[in-house]
């Protein structure tokens, strides 16, 4: 069973205890101020919808899953 905790610095970890290391099993996640502040001027409005959450124009199931769609469609060629 997966364990959640946030970092110092707001970020979501979640730990699987039943891989051999626990840090390989670890999933870092921005907060929403986070992904706003990597956005930046790029981030115009962020909207919720009855079917989620537009940022600009990018969907998302929640608003930070939105927000890190748009991130991902700004720098995924820099990945």
């Amino acid at each position: 069973m997966a364990s959640y905790f946030f970092e110092t610095d707001g970020s979501l970890v979640v730990r699987y205890p039943e891989l051999p290391f626990p840090r390989i099993g670890a999933y870092r996640m921005p907060n929403l101020s986070a992904l706003f502040e990597a956005c930046g001027d790029a981030l115009v409005s962020l909207v919720r919808r009855e079917e989620g959450w537009l940022a600009n124009d990018v969907p998302g199931a929640t608003p930070e899953e939105a927000v890190a769609k748009l991130w991902i469609k700004l720098n995924g060629s820099n990945l």
